[in-house]
């Protein structure tokens, strides 16, 4: 199964990242696989290039769990295979973390699709 998200934007353009997915799960699920692709640009001349996270909300914060580092002048990226349960009732988030150490022509990926590959268990 496959849950998507849509990252809108240059990844830099908020300060805490963009939402780009929200999903209560009422059974629970491995993560199989993350995979993601720029409609727009894909990033170029940062030091540490953007990110798609997923996360689960805490009391104090969204608690990262896994996060797939868009490599620059590439377009499209997959996690290869990884294996993560959630448990049924968990919230997961698809949100974004901008590129930094960017030059003057530099920047991060844009307009981002996130395909998150599941099984139920």
């Amino acid at each position: 199964m496959v849950w998507t998200g849509y990252l809108k934007g240059d990844l830099n353009g908020a300060c805490c990242g963009i939402q780009g997915g929200f999903i209560t799960l009422d059974h629970a699920i491995t993560i199989k696989r993350v995979t993601a692709v720029a409609e727009g640009s894909a990033g170029s001349g940062c030091s540490n290039p953007a990110a798609v996270q997923l996360g689960i909300p805490t009391n104090t914060s969204l608690g990262i769990f896994y996060s797939l580092s868009l490599v620059q002048n590439t377009g499209y990226w997959d996690s290869g295979s990884i294996s993560f349960p959630v448990s049924a009732g968990a919230q997961l988030y698809i949100f974004s973390a901008g590129a930094s150490g960017c030059s003057i022509t530099g920047g991060s990926a844009a307009d981002v699709l996130v395909f998150v590959h599941y099984e139920m268990q």
